[in-house]
């Protein structure tokens, strides 16, 4: 093995930012994302990072008829699927009312209402001679008969010709600033999705993070449990996140050859080479065999994080230490742990026997802790405030010590003066509160003895301890 040319595979495939649809070659869906991809599947759950916006987009690619029979072999082969966004990072005024438009309809009419809206422009070619949003909606408003006759056949019109219309809404947080409005909106959304089950040819996806939902508001309309109780999971186990990274490196341009030579020495099975897409797809085995994954990260990165077993073994290391109080690991922190770990390996280590050295692994996590914590508190404006005061504490650490960092920052008078209307609603006790919002996020952790700790993809970002750690951030 030529650690130099598969180094240079990390840092060939694995983009530096994570803000674009990666290349179709490097679109990996493990087994049991694909009930993601059905469209009879209509809510979509991820944390930050585990790709929903990835499969939002790979369900509006020109391809994506060929792809869902690819995936789902009983999909029949004539059926001609139409996907169009209803909702989504990038914005597109013809398609959907952005966050400044919602926020101005929302005191008009009702969340459900302005989805429905949004629905009916588009399976029915749009509203004739309405060209704003407003309009539309106050149209559908004093029309709900009418529309309702329009939804109908369109659907129907959909079924004479073989076709599937789904529309998939996504990036659902950039809907409004204050808490209670993204509420109303998500909540009207999932009434749509609920209704819209009934008819033979439309369909709706949402993909939503999962701190969206704990708001007992979200459920409080009839059957709601129909939506919300059997949602396709983008969970990323172990095993999942290394098939991802060798769909990275088995593709890449430089030193993709040389690494697709090293699964077939230590798999004994060849990467399948899809002509059509020039794709190469791993030996299965290697996205779902942890003993042979071990074995071929080991040769990436040695067997352990340091001069002996003490330190423990690279591929148990690093998913353990980027994983948040909820267990989960965002594929997007693995491959920038990953791709720094290349980076510092080839700057201060270049002859190093192994594309990855152990401590540059450490630096890794360290970045993706920064990456995680950037994102976290661009999702929610009020949590740099509430870590600041708990900066250089060590954890784990009792409850009451928290609360009073907090009550001596003022944090409490501050965040409702400051930032009105972003908090959720919570209980008459602000930190008992705050404490189980951090719990739904995967930041904080509870022990027994009413202590507190943090996983180290947070601890390190936001500049806390522990004792024998990774050195937090400063």
């Amino acid at each position: 093995m030529d650690a130099k040319t598969i180094r240079s595979a990390f840092l060939s495939a694995i983009p530096l930012q994570f803000d674009r649809m990666p290349e179709l070659k490097f679109v990996y869906f493990p087994i049991k994302h694909l009930r993601a991809l059905n469209p009879e599947v209509p809510l979509v759950r991820g944390i930050r990072g585990a790709g929903k916006s990835v499969f939002w987009e790979v369900h509006q690619l020109p391809t994506w008829n060929q792809l869902l029979c690819r995936f789902f072999p009983d999909y029949p082969a004539d059926l001609r699927v139409k996907v169009t966004p209803g909702f989504g990072e990038d914005y597109q005024h013809h398609h959907y009312p952005d966050k400044d438009t919602l926020a101005a309809l929302l005191p008009k009419h009702s969340a459900r209402l302005i989805w429905r809206t949004v629905i009916v422009w588009h399976i029915c070619n749009g509203l004739p001679s309405l060209n704003r949003w407003n309009e539309r909606v106050d149209w559908l408003a004093q029309n709900a008969e009418t529309a309702a006759e329009m939804i109908h056949s369109a659907d129907q019109a959909l079924a004479t010709q073989s076709g599937l219309h789904q529309i998939v809404f996504d990036a659902l947080d950039r809907t409004a600033d204050i808490w209670d409005e993204r509420t109303q909106l998500l909540k009207g959304l999932l009434q749509n999705l609920l209704e819209f089950r009934t008819t033979r040819c439309i369909r709706l996806k949402a993909f939503v993070r999962p701190d969206m939902l704990i708001d007992p508001e979200i459920s409080r309309f009839p059957d709601a449990s129909k939506i919300l109780a059997d949602p396709a999971e983008l969970r990323w186990q172990r095993a999942e996140l290394f098939g991802l990274l060798w769909q990275y490196l088995g593709n890449a341009s430089t030193g993709g050859r040389e690494f697709r030579e090293l699964i077939q020495s230590e798999s004994g099975a060849s990467p399948a080479h899809d002509y059509q897409y020039n794709i190469f797809d791993m030996p299965p085995a290697m996205n779902a065999n942890e003993s042979l994954q071990r074995q071929v990260f080991h040769q990436l990165a040695g067997e352990w994080m340091g001069n002996d077993v003490r330190r423990g073994s690279p591929y148990t290391w690093l998913p353990n230490h980027l994983a948040d109080g909820s267990d989960q690991v965002s594929p997007r922190s693995f491959l920038a742990a990953l791709r720094e770990a290349a980076e510092l390996t080839y700057q201060r280590y270049p002859e190093h026997s192994t594309p990855l050295r152990y401590d540059a692994i450490k630096q890794g996590v360290q970045k993706a802790s920064q990456i995680r914590v950037q994102e976290a508190t661009e999702d929610l404006p009020w949590l740099m405030e509430v870590m600041k005061p708990l900066k250089h504490q060590v954890v784990p650490c009792d409850i009451v010590a928290i609360e009073q960092l907090w009550k001596d920052d003022q944090l409490s008078t501050r965040l409702s003066k400051e930032l009105r209307g972003v908090l959720p609603s919570r209980a008459n006790h602000f930190a008992a509160g705050l404490v189980e919002q951090l719990k739904a996020l995967g930041i904080f952790t509870m022990m027994p003895n009413s202590r507190i700790n943090m996983p180290d993809v947070y601890r390190v970002g936001f500049g806390l301890g522990r004792r024998g750690g990774i050195k937090p951030l400063r």
